[in-house]
Parts: structure tokens; C-alpha cells; sequence
């Protein structure tokens, strides 16, 4: 276990969230826009603007990097962009306070890269994230902070619902215990985690993904789909997991894989995913015809009561839509990631 310096500055951001808990409650929604944080409650259409300067990262490496909302609806954890690399913020939603780099880092023998990513809550005053190992599958160690102690550590398999999904080697100065891995991106909460794994029966670049839901001590495929690609969005205390599936239906390709001179036709859809194989498409994008594979970010989130779906277009627009009435609204353009 070790300890990260400035824990005093970390009790303030615990203690500022724990005063702004007691104002009225807000379902924030939380964005990044030209690198830059927002919050915006659809209710009364209250809009924060929570940072300043273009640190907000939402896409490192080869996945969208998420931002999540606390459970208490009073802070915001993103990535953000440091001269070491990228590291893992956090914002109270109300106050003057700043946003605070809470990410540890002591070189190779406590992560495997200068890249923190995927941030998400365990409850509101612990945050996880993925200490990135990338290389050519986006894999990394899972890392948990303590904001009120500001003590910091890898999470062990065990704790994480169905186990680790592959254990890193053992190297000098990395006990087996710290090398649990996990396929980014990562959703982790109390009692389920959801993320993508490669199909390899297609070699190289032409493996598509599928999505991995983990509970107690087992794992289940929801998905086996080899020509398509699906990647977790977003996953309901109760196991229910949004994702995005994309694939080619015209034009030269293997997998995803396509050349950079190649003209081809790009299907994607946001589904939902609470038993294996057993599909339920929420929205439909049109297809988009492009010369290369450079598809715009398209991420998404369930509402907290569950009744409402935010989402990218793949224009870059911030859209509402009813999970009832079906009708929906746009509240915010060139949008990057989000969180509800």
C-alpha cells in the first residue's frame, strides 16, 4: 500500500463534495468540449463549466477515454493531459475548487506506462482506473485511489467482479498480486465489470472485439460476433451494459481492418446487453461512407433513473433521447465523451 503526497489537498476535495451534497441533487451530465469539462443538468438546463486549458483528454490511444460522474452527483473524474503523460483529475461540480491530478506515480514499479485512463467510481470516495500497458490490444493493471486517505494501490483480481482477465508477467519489484490485467476499456463497479475481448481466431488487426461481462467470480460473453466490433459504453449497477458496435458493409476489408486508400461503408449501432446474445438496439446511426477507418467518437450513457439515453452523433452533437416516448433533443455540439 503506499500513500500519495498532498493527501490534506485530497480531504478538501472530499470535503468540499460532502457540503455540496446537502444542496438540492442534480442528474448531472458531464462532457468534454475542446478539451475542456462541462456539466449540465437537463432538468433546468444548468450548464458548468468545470475546466479551463484544454487538459481534458477523451480520446489517448486507440479507445475513447470516459469520464465518470461520482455516485453523489458532486464530482467529476476525466483524464487529463500532464507533461508525464495522461493522469486522472478530479472536480468537485460545485465550489471554486480545482481540478486535482490524483493519479500516483512513481515510474515502472507502480504502473506500466506514464498513461491513467478510463476513470470510474466504486463509490464516492474511490476512484479506479487503468494504469495503461497498451502495445498492439489496449491492456493495463487496474488502480484504485482513496480520496479521504489518499492511499493507492492495484486492485487484486479478487476484487474485481469475475477475476482478472489475464495476469501480466512477473518482473522484479512486481509481486503477482499487482500484475492482474484487464482489456480497456474498463467498467467497473461494486458487482459487475464489462469490457472487450479479442476475438483471435482472425489474426492481427483483422480481430474484431466482443464484450466480456464479469460477476462474483465468473465471466460471460454477452457477445460472439467475429465480422463486427462491439466496445462497452456504459454498465448499470444492476449488470445492464451499453455499447457500441460497429462494422463494414461494403467496400475491401478484413475484420475492421481496411486500407487507407480503400472506400468503405461503416455500420454502427448502440445496444443493450443484459443476457449473452440477446441484443437490444437503442439507436441507429446512418451509415457512414469513408476513405480509411477514421470514425468519429461515439460514446454514451444511461440517465441514473434509467429512463433517458445520452449520446454522441457521430457530427460530434450532445443528444437526449426518452427510452419511452422515443423523442429526443440535442443540448450541446462537438462533444468528445460524456458521462451521466
Amino acid at each position: 500500500m503506499l500513500t500519495l503526497t498532498g493527501v490534506l489537498v485530497l480531504a478538501v476535495v472530499a470535503g468540499s463534495a460532502c457540503g455540496s451534497a446537502r444542496q438540492a441533487r442534480h442528474q448531472w451530465l458531464a462532457y468534454v468540449r475542446s478539451g475542456d469539462v462541462y456539466v449540465l443538468d437537463p432538468a433546468t438546463g444548468t450548464t458548468l463549466r468545470l475546466t479551463r486549458g484544454r487538459k481534458a483528454q477523451a480520446n489517448w490511444g486507440p479507445h475513447t477515454d470516459d469520464l465518470a460522474v461520482s455516485p453523489d452527483e458532486t464530482m467529476v473524474a476525466f483524464t487529463g493531459t500532464t507533461r508525464r503523460g495522461a493522469a486522472i483529475f478530479v472536480r468537485p461540480i460545485r465550489g471554486s475548487g480545482r481540478a486535482l491530478d490524483v493519479t500516483p506515480w512513481r515510474g515502472l514499479n507502480i504502473s506500466l506506462s506514464p498513461r491513467s485512463l478510463d476513470p470510474q467510481w466504486l463509490d464516492s470516495s474511490h476512484v479506479v482506473y487503468t494504469a495503461d500497458e497498451s502495445g498492439s490490444k489496449p491492456a493495463g493493471i487496474v488502480m484504485a485511489v482513496d480520496l479521504k486517505t489518499g492511499r493507492f494501490r492495484p486492485l487484486p483480481g479478487s476484487r474485481i467482479p469475475g477475476g482478472a482477465e489475464f495476469r501480466f508477467p512477473t518482473s522484479i519489484g512486481h509481486p503477482p498480486r499487482w500484475r492482474a490485467g484487464v482489456m480497456q476499456p474498463l467498467l467497473i463497479n461494486r458487482r459487475f465489470a464489462a469490457y472487450q475481448r479479442f476475438n483471435f481466431f482472425s489474426s492481427g488487426c483483422a480481430a474484431t472485439s466482443d464484450v466480456v461481462r464479469g460477476a462474483g467470480t465468473h465471466k460471460t460473453m454477452l457477445t460472439d460476433t467475429r465480422p463486427m466490433d462491439e466496445d462497452p459504453l456504459d454498465l448499470t449497477p444492476g449488470g445492464r451494459v451499453l455499447a457500441r458496435r460497429v462494422w463494414i458493409s461494403k467496400g475491401p476489408h478484413e475484420g475492421l481492418c481496411v486500407s487507407a486508400f480503400s472506400t468503405n461503408t461503416f455500420q454502427q449501432e448502440l445496444i443493450a446487453l443484459a443476457r449473452p446474445r440477446r441484443v437490444d438496439v437503442l439507436v441507429r446511426f446512418a451509415p457512414l461512407v469513408l476513405k480509411g477507418a477514421d470514425l468519429p467518437a461515439v460514446d454514451a450513457a444511461w440517465s441514473p433513473d434509467g429512463r433517458q439515453l445520452a449520446f454522441i452523433s457521430p457530427r460530434g452533437d450532445l443528444i437526449i433521447r426518452s427510452l419511452r416516448e422515443r423523442s429526443q433533443r440535442v443540448v450541446a455540439h462537438h462533444v468528445e465523451a460524456l458521462d451521466w
